[in-house]
């Protein structure tokens, strides 16, 4: 019985630091862009007739050079559907640059309504 007790609480024991390990890993890969980036300014622009954009200006706050992209969803704000998925051009800065990202939405949005749209950044590639 003391066997299957010990055996019981050290699968318990790894089931528990794997999954404390596991979150770590995720919720360092959200912000991980955070230790090479400052945002400085974000704007969806919505344009009757035309495609939606998002415009993100960023600082490079490290020593380095670096590569920086996003990717980036389109949504209907009343049915949460992705209308669109892209991701924006990719820029070079050096240490401490300051330069605006642009994405720009394949969907054609026929309304300048922001009550119907919104967006959500996905991921943030930097290298």
């Amino acid at each position: 019985m003391k066997k299957k007790f010990f055996i019981f609480c050290t699968i318990l024991c790894l089931i528990i630091i794997l999954s404390v390990s596991i979150a770590g890993c995720f919720s360092s890969q959200q912000s991980t862009h955070q230790k090479y980036i400052t945002i400085l300014d974000e704007q969806f622009i919505l344009a009757g007739g035309t495609q939606p954009r998002i415009l993100i200006k960023v600082e490079n706050i490290t020593s380095s050079v670096i590569t920086v992209m996003f990717s980036a969803n389109l949504y209907h704000n009343d049915t949460g559907e992705v209308l669109d998925s892209t991701h924006s051009n990719s820029v070079t800065l050096n240490p401490g640059d300051v330069t605006t990202i642009i994405c720009n939405f394949d969907y054609y949005a026929w309304y300048d309504r922001y009550d119907l749209y919104n967006y959500k950044v996905t991921k943030w590639t930097i290298y």
